[in-house]
C-alpha cells in the first residue's frame, strides 16, 4: 500500500503583511516562504509537487495565483471587515480564514494542513486507483465513461483509456446482456445505490469474457464501475467441476463401499454403492451414524477401531457385516484412514467396504474339501489298503499280486494328493499379514530336510544367512521343487542356491531336466486348471506360496536344463 508523504508542507504567502517566520513557528509541518506579486509566486510554484498559497484577499491576486497553478489550493488570510470574502472566493479562493484573533495564525495553520493534506489524499487515490489490477471507471447519468483507468481499458480490449471517454457503457456489452442490466441490473442501482453481481463483457474484437461488476451511485449523480475479468477464475471453477464430477463418477462406479465420516462417526460423503447396499437414501444416511449400519455385536470392536484412526491416525482394517434397513446381514471387510485439515488437525476418516461373502464361502469350502480329503477319502484309501494287503496274503497269482500293488501305488498316490491338498488349504488361509522376516536360507535347509529325495543328490550354494519377507511356508514351495526330481529319468541331480540381490534375494532349483509344458504354465501364470497327473497339484502350491508371500517367479532356460527361481523382497 503506498504510504502518504511526511514531508512539510510547503507554503507560499504572495502579498501579504504576515512574516513568513511567524506562520512558521506556529507548525512544525509547514515551510513557509513569502514572494511579492503572482508573477514570483508562478515561479514557486514550478519547483512545489503539493503546497499551498496564502494572499491578502485582493480578488485580482487570487485569479492571477489560479492562473498560475490551478492545482495548489488558493487561502485568503483577511479581517472579515474588509469586505473581500465574497470577491476572492468569486476569483477562486479555496477558502477564507479571518486575520483576526489571538489564534488567528493556529487557524491559518490548521486550514493549510488540511487543504494541502487533502490535495496529498486525492493524489495519493488517484495514483492508487491508476495502478489498480481492477478495471475502475466513472459514468456520468446518461451512462457516458468520463473516466477509465488503464486496467478498465485493458480489460475491454482498448489501448488507451482516452479511447473509452465519449463511449456509453452499452458499447461494451451484447444485446442480451444490455437488455438485463436495463431491465434489472441499473435500476437496483437507482433504488438502492449497489449492485454487484456477474456479468458477461464484450471486448473491441468481439470476444466475450466473464466479468466480476460492482457499479455504485454517486452522491453528484453518475456511476462508479469496478470491473475484474474473471475468466482465468471461471476456468479453473469448470476445471475444478469437471475434476469433481469425475470423482463422483469413479467412487460411484466402485464395486465397493465408500464413505467420509467425520469426528462424531457420522456420514459426510459416500458413494451410490452405500445406498444400494444398506437400502438407505441419501437423505437417510445424512448425519447418521456409521455404527447404525453395523450389527450390534460388532459395534464395540468397530467404534474401537475408529477411536484408534482418530487419536493415534492409524490405518485399520476389521471384518464385520452390513446391517441393512431390512435387517439383512452381510458380511464385509472394512478399511479405514484418516483425514486431515489444510492444518494438518485429524476431522474424519476416509473408508471402504467390500463384501467377502465370497471369500467366505470360498473358506467354508476350502474347509469342507479339506475335511473330505484328511477324513473320508483318507479313511477309505486306508481301508482300501488293509483290504489289499489282505488280498494280497491270499494269493500266490502273480497277475492278481500285479494288480494288487497297482491299486497300492494308487491309493498311496491318493493320499499324497490328500496331504498336498490339505497343506494348499493351510495356504490359501494364510493373510498378507503374517508376512514377516525369515532367514530365507534357514527355510531351503528345512525344505532339503523335510523332501522324500530317495536316491536324489542335492547340491547347495547358499549364504550362511539372508533375511527376506516372506510368509514361513515358503519352505514348503521349496520342497516340492525338490521334489520333482525323484520323476527323473536317470541319476537326478538337484542344486539349490541362493543369490542375494541388490533389493532383493533369489532362490533357483534345476534338477537337470526340461520342464513341461503344462508344469511352466502352472507355474509362471498359474492359468492351467487342468491337473495333468499327480504332481501338478504339488506345482499350484508352489505358485500360491510364492504369491502369497509378495514373491516372484521365473524360469531360466529354453526347456532342457531349465532352473526355477523364486525372489523375495530383502528385509
Amino acid at each position: 500500500m503506498q504510504e502518504m508523504s511526511t514531508d512539510r508542507i510547503e507554503v507560499c504567502l504572495v502579498d501579504t503583511t504576515l512574516a513568513a517566520a511567524e506562520l512558521a513557528a506556529t507548525a512544525e509541518s509547514l515551510s513557509v516562504v513569502a514572494v511579492d506579486g503572482a508573477t514570483a509566486a508562478r515561479e514557486w510554484a514550478t519547483d512545489v509537487s503539493a503546497g499551498c498559497f496564502v494572499t491578502g484577499g485582493d480578488a485580482a491576486t487570487v485569479a492571477a495565483l489560479m492562473e498560475a497553478d490551478s492545482e495548489l489550493p488558493v487561502l485568503v488570510f483577511a479581517d472579515p471587515a474588509d469586505g473581500l470574502t465574497e470577491q476572492a472566493l468569486a476569483a477562486g479562493a479555496t477558502d477564507v480564514v479571518a486575520a483576526v484573533g489571538p489564534d488567528r495564525l493556529t487557524r491559518l495553520a490548521h486550514r493549510i494542513e488540511s487543504v494541502a493534506g487533502r490535495d496529498e489524499r486525492l493524489d495519493w487515490l488517484a495514483s492508487a486507483v491508476e495502478g489498480s489490477m481492477d478495471g475502475i471507471a466513472i459514468l456520468d447519468t446518461d451512462g457516458t465513461y468520463q473516466y477509465a483507468n488503464d486496467a478498465h481499458a485493458a480489460i475491454y480490449g482498448f489501448d488507451d483509456p482516452a479511447e473509452m471517454v465519449g463511449l456509453n457503457w452499452r458499447d461494451c456489452y451484447w444485446p442480451d446482456e444490455r437488455e438485463r442490466f436495463e431491465t434489472t441490473v441499473m435500476p437496483t442501482v437507482r433504488e438502492t445505490g449497489w449492485w454487484r453481481g456477474d456479468a458477461v463483457g464484450r471486448r473491441t474484437d468481439g470476444e466475450s469474457f466473464p466479468q466480476d461488476l460492482s457499479l455504485a451511485r454517486l452522491d453528484r449523480g453518475g456511476i462508479v464501475c469496478v470491473v475484474r475479468d474473471t475468466t482465468d477464475r471461471t476456468e479453473r471453477r469448470r476445471q475444478l467441476r469437471e475434476e469433481t464430477e469425475f470423482t463422483e463418477s469413479v467412487l460411484d462406479a466402485l464395486p465397493d463401499l465408500f464413505y467420509v465420516l467425520d469426528e462424531a462417526g457420522t456420514f459426510e460423503r459416500w458413494n451410490d454403492r452405500l445406498c444400494e447396499v444398506t437400502g438407505y437414501t441419501d437423505e437417510e444416511l445424512d448425519d447418521m451414524s456409521a455404527l447404525e449400519v453395523i450389527p450390534s455385536e460388532y459395534r464395540e470392536e468397530i467404534a474401537t477401531a475408529m477411536s484408534s484412526i482418530y487419536r493415534e491416525e492409524t490405518t485399520e482394517t476389521r471384518r464385520a457385516a452390513v446391517l441393512t434397513k431390512q435387517g439383512e446381514r452381510i458380511p464385509y471387510e472394512f478399511n479405514g484412514t484418516w483425514v486431515t485439515d489444510a492444518d494438518g488437525n485429524v476431522i474424519g476418516l476416509a473408508g471402504t467396504g467390500r463384501d467377502v461373502t465370497s471369500q467366505q464361502l470360498r473358506r467354508q469350502w476350502l474347509s469342507v474339501l479339506s475335511n473330505i480329503l484328511r477324513h473320508n477319502v483318507r479313511n477309505q484309501l486306508s481301508v482300501v489298503q488293509a483290504n489289499a494287503d489282505y488280498a494280497a496274503s491270499l494269493t500266490t497269482d502273480d497277475d492278481v499280486h500285479t494288480a494288487l500293488d497297482r491299486i497300492m501305488s494308487a491309493s498311496r498316490s491318493l493320499v499324497d494328493v490328500s496331504d498336498s491338498a490339505q497343506l494348499a488349504e493351510s495356504v490359501l488361509r494364510t493373510d498378507r499379514s503374517e508376512r514377516g522376516e525369515i532367514d530365507l536360507v534357514a527355510a531351503v535347509e528345512t525344505a532339503i530336510e523335510d523332501a522324500d529325495l530317495d536316491g536324489v543328490t542335492v547340491r547347495t550354494s547358499l549364504p550362511p544367512s539372508v533375511t527376506v519377507i516372506a510368509t514361513e511356508s515358503v519352505s514348503v514351495a521349496v520342497r516340492n521343487l525338490l521334489e520333482r526330481a525323484r520323476d527323473a529319468d536317470s541319476d537326478p541331480t538337484v542344486k539349490v542356491r541362493i543369490t542375494p540381490g541388490a533389493e532383493r534375494v533369489y532362490v533357483g532349483v534345476s534338477d537337470g531336466a526340461g520342464i513341461p509344458d503344462h508344469e511352466r504354465r502352472v507355474l509362471t501364470a498359474g492359468r492351467d486348471t487342468t491337473l495333468q497327473h499327480g504332481t501338478d497339484i504339488d506345482l499350484w502350491l508352489v505358485n500360491w506360496v510364492v504369491t502369497v508371500s509378495g514373491g516372484d517367479l521365473h524360469i531360466r532356460g529354453d526347456g532342457t536344463d531349465d532352473e526355477v527361481v523364486l525372489s523375495f523382497p530383502m528385509a
